[in-house]
């Protein structure tokens, strides 16, 4: 039988609290968020902005010229019961990098999109030194975002 420890017990009692359906509004509004802050500032630099669905890199896609950048969006519950010092932040870089290195079309830049500052700036600590396209988190903010790039 699995046993879980701290932090992965916490956050499982917490998917059992709260109902998936309501978890699943969340995560859409949060979506719907995300393309109201980023979008409409993509656009205005020229680029043609493409949504893609599950299992892509990326939730949407932004192209201007020979720049494919794919941008992935990361809804995260409470940073209370999500705490970043957790090792979840790590893991989920983790799964998205691993995803990125081995995604076989045209890429030159990737972002995570997220609304948690907090998480924003621990999850920048862990640079993707061995990817060749650049790379940044974005954040959003109430007037668009701000995007931290991975140095």
């Amino acid at each position: 039988m699995l046993k879980l420890h701290g932090a992965q017990a916490r956050l499982l009692k917490v998917v059992k609290k709260e109902e998936r359906s309501q978890h699943l509004d969340h995560i859409r509004e949060f979506e719907d968020k995300a393309i109201r802050h980023i979008t409409p500032n993509l656009i205005s630099q020229g680029y043609n902005i493409e949504r893609r669905s599950r299992g892509s890199v990326g939730d949407i896609v932004a192209i201007k010229g020979k720049e494919i950048w794919h941008i992935d969006f990361l809804y995260t519950r409470d940073v209370s019961k999500y705490p970043p010092q957790t090792g979840m932040g790590r893991q989920q870089l983790l799964l998205r990098f691993g995803r990125l290195a081995v995604y076989d079309k045209p890429i030159t830049k990737y972002s995570i999109a997220m609304d948690k500052r907090i998480l924003a700036e621990q999850y920048i600590q862990f640079k993707p030194i061995h990817l060749d396209i650049a790379t940044s988190i974005i954040v959003l903010k109430e007037d668009g975002f701000e995007e931290l790039p991975f140095n």
